[in-house]
């Protein structure tokens, strides 16, 4: 028995996919993805630079805080506390200042492992790898120190009259 609402209409088989679309089809989706790799591409190398850049002015402060550190450290103990740079790396170390983790050990900086990840190069007009605070708080000399990553770099300044570390 048919139902008053079934009058003037045509009963037959439902069709699922007639007269709408329910998804995408490949072809949109193929479009989306490599419109997204095209953007992506150009952003990577921007993201790359500006993430060296980082890199480099993280390590620089780190650098210009522990030369600080360092000749405060002179001066409050009345004692020359030296600091290392290690010319095969982009290491340097402070003698007579404890590491902050490990008891016992020296303070000590790799600045080629993780966050920094940068090269390292220092030269000093007395030609030393060290640069000593005396008990003043006044360095040996002077210290260049120039940190780079990729096309990023940054250089350090010790000034040989007051021990100020800054960047060039």
């Amino acid at each position: 028995m048919r139902s008053n609402r079934d009058e003037g209409r045509k009963v037959g088989p439902r069709r699922p996919w007639s007269g709408c679309s329910l998804g995408f089809a490949l072809l949109e989706i193929l479009l989306v993805v490599v419109i997204l790799a095209v953007i992506g591409g150009l952003a990577l190398p921007r993201f790359h630079s500006a993430l060296q850049r980082q890199r480099v002015e993280a390590a620089a402060q780190r650098v210009i805080s522990d030369l600080d550190l360092a000749q405060r450290q002179a001066r409050t103990t009345n004692a020359a506390v030296t600091v290392f740079f290690d010319p095969l790396g982009p290491r340097y170390a402070v003698q007579g200042l404890a590491h902050l983790d490990r008891a016992g050990a020296t303070y000590a900086v790799d600045l080629g492992q993780q966050p920094y990840e940068v090269g390292m190069s220092f030269s000093a007009k007395n030609g030393a790898n060290a640069v000593v605070f005396d008990g003043y708080g006044q360095p040996s000399g002077d210290m260049r120190i120039e940190l780079r990553a990729g096309d990023a770099k940054a250089v350090v300044l010790l000034d040989p009259t007051t021990g100020a570390a800054t960047r060039e």
